[in-house]
C-alpha cells in the first residue's frame, strides 16, 4: 500500500463529455514521459489528443528529442518503486536545463517531494527548484485559487478532492522562485501544490498530485486535470518572458525591480518601492514603463 494512498475513483462531473478546453487555435507537440516506464503511455497520449495537441512518446529525453517539443509532460513516481526509473532524466539534466531555458514547458507530475529515503528529492532533479522548501504531506483536499490558469478549464475546489492522497506535498509559497503563480493548494494558503515559474525562456509547472496513479481508470484527474493541465501548459508556451533578471539587472537594482514587478506588491508597498526607485534611478523599472505592475496571484 503506497503510504495510506487510496485508490478512489472520483465521479466524473455531470455531462462533461470531452473537456471544452479553451483557446486551442494550433496543435502544439506535447512530449509525454513517465519515469517508471522509461516512455509516455497510451493514457497520456489520449489526454494530450483530447487536449487538441500532438502526443509524441518521449524515449530518451535528449536534446535532439526536446527540440522538437513545445511541452514535456512528465508523470514521476518513486524510484522506490522502479529502480532506476530516474537514470535517464538525470544522464540528461544539462539538455533538459537547456531546453527550457530555451522556451521549452515542463510540466511535471510527482508521487513524491521530498523524501530521500524512497531515492527521490524534488529540488535535485526538478529545474530551477534547487531552493524550494517541499514538504511531504498527504490531503485529500485540493483548492484552486484566483488567479489559477486551471479555473478556465472549469477545475474548483472540488474537483479534486475526495482521495486520501490528492495531493502528496507541498512546495512552500515563500521559498517559490520570484513571480511564482500558485496553481492549487491543500486549503493552506501558502501549501502549493502546482505551481509554475519561469526558468530563463521556459517555463517549469509542478505539482505533488500523484498524476500517474490515476491515469488508467476513469475519474477526474486523468478525465479533467490531465488534458486541462496540458492545454494551460501549452497556453504558456506563447507567454513572453521577461523578468527583471532578462532585462540585465543586478545587485540592489534587481532586487528593488523585483519588489516592484515580481512580488505581487500592491498599495503603499508598492507605492514606497516605486518612489525609492525613482527617487535612485531617475527612471522606471521595465514592468512600470510597460504599464504592467502585476498585481497579487
Amino acid at each position: 500500500m503506497d503510504r495510506g494512498f487510496a485508490g478512489l475513483c472520483f465521479s466524473l462531473l455531470a455531462g462533461v463529455g470531452l473537456l471544452a478546453l479553451p483557446g486551442v487555435t494550433q496543435a502544439a507537440n506535447v512530449g509525454h514521459y513517465y519515469n517508471c516506464a522509461g516512455e509516455g503511455t497510451a493514457a497520456m497520449a489520449n489526454a494530450i489528443t483530447t487536449a487538441g495537441h500532438t502526443p509524441v512518446n518521449v524515449t530518451v529525453p535528449n536534446a535532439a528529442t526536446l527540440a522538437g517539443l513545445d511541452v514535456l509532460w512528465v508523470n514521476h513516481n518513486y524510484t522506490y518503486f522502479c529502480a532506476g526509473g530516474d537514470d535517464e532524466w538525470m544522464a540528461n539534466q544539462a539538455a533538459i536545463n537547456a531546453a527550457i531555458q530555451n522556451g521549452l514547458v515542463l510540466q511535471v507530475f510527482d508521487r513524491v517531494t521530498s523524501e530521500a529515503d524512497y531515492g527521490t528529492v524534488a529540488s535535485a532533479y526538478v529545474p530551477g527548484a534547487s531552493a524550494i522548501t517541499f514538504v511531504n504531506s498527504y490531503t485529500s483536499n485540493v483548492d484552486i485559487p484566483a488567479g489559477s490558469p486551471l479555473l478556465a478549464y472549469g477545475i474548483d475546489s472540488t474537483t479534486l478532492d475526495g482521495g486520501n492522497s490528492s495531493a502528496h506535498g507541498y512546495g512552500v509559497a515563500v521559498s517559490l522562485p520570484a513571480g511564482s503563480t500558485i496553481w492549487a493548494n491543500d486549503g493552506t494558503v501558502d501549501h502549493a501544490v502546482m505551481f509554475s515559474y519561469h526558468f530563463g525562456a521556459g517555463t517549469v509547472i509542478y505539482s505533488s498530485v500523484p498524476l500517474d496513479f490515476y491515469m488508467d481508470s476513469n475519474n477526474n484527474f486523468s478525465q479533467i486535470l490531465a488534458p486541462a493541465s496540458v492545454a494551460a501548459a501549452v497556453a504558456s508556451v506563447s507567454e513572453v518572458t521577461t523578468t527583471c533578471a532578462s532585462e540585465g539587472y543586478t545587485g540592489t537594482k534587481l532586487t528593488w525591480c523585483m519588489n516592484i514587478c515580481e512580488k505581487g506588491y500592491t498599495g503603499a508597498t508598492l507605492d514606497m518601492w516605486i518612489h525609492r526607485w525613482i527617487n535612485k534611478y531617475r527612471d522606471l523599472p521595465y514592468c512600470a514603463v510597460e504599464g504592467n505592475v502585476p498585481q497579487p496571484k
